[in-house]
C-alpha cells in the first residue's frame, strides 16, 4: 500500500460536516491525544509496568491515521 492509498482510506472517516479549519483542528487534537497515549505507555514502563508492543503499534497507527487526516484537510 502506498502512502496515497493509506491517506485515501483514512479520508473515509473524516467528518464531512466539519469545515476545513475544523477538520485541521480535529486532526491536530487527534495527533496530540494519540501521542499522549503513546507517551503514557512508555511512562508506565518506567514505573515497572510491562511494555506492550502491540499497544504501542496501535497507538502509532492511530497517529499515522490522524496525520493522514491532517494532510487531507490541508489539501
Amino acid at each position: 500500500m502506498t502512502l496515497n492509498e493509506y491517506q485515501e482510506l483514512a479520508a473515509r472517516t473524516i467528518n464531512t460536516e466539519l469545515t476545513d479549519s475544523q477538520q485541521v483542528r480535529h486532526a491536530l487534537f487527534g495527533i496530540a491525544s494519540e501521542t499522549g497515549e503513546l507517551l503514557g505507555l512508555y511512562q508506565k514502563s518506567m514505573q515497572g509496568h510491562e511494555f506492550n508492543d502491540e499497544h504501542m503499534l496501535k497507538e502509532c497507527g492511530d497517529i499515522l491515521w490522524m496525520i493522514a487526516e491532517l494532510l487531507t484537510a490541508n489539501g
